[in-house]
């Protein structure tokens, strides 16, 4: 993870345009499949049109993941984005999905809890 982060910092120090560094390194990152991190570092950037259909993309990706786990913590993740954009109804249909697949984790039923659900 450090060398990745160095990695990021030299391309921001050693570019004109900073964002557009960062943008081509969330691409290269998501070329590799690591979404979680692109996710990550596109939510950070300038939101224009390719940025917005590659978190578009990650978003329709995450939610179908092979095994249960993998949905379970995707659900969880953009449950919790959801929350961040203040858009609790979303959210509170997401954590109850989590609850479904996972219902002895007490990390959803807090988050329903706080929701009001």
């Amino acid at each position: 993870m450090i060398s990745i982060c160095e990695s990021l910092v030299d391309k921001i120090e050693n570019s004109k345009n900073p964002n557009l560094a960062v943008v081509s390194f969330a691409d290269s990152l998501f070329t590799k499949r690591n979404y979680c991190l692109s996710y990550r570092i596109y939510s950070g950037c300038k939101q224009d049109a390719h940025v917005t259909s590659r978190i578009n993309d990650i978003d329709k990706m995450v939610i179908h993941c092979d095994s249960d786990e993998e949905q379970y913590f995707a659900i969880i993740q953009t449950a919790e984005k959801y929350v961040k954009e203040g858009n609790h109804e979303k959210a509170l249909l997401l954590f109850q999905r989590a609850l479904a697949i996972n219902p002895n984790d007490p990390y959803p039923k807090k988050r329903i809890t706080d929701l009001g659900g």
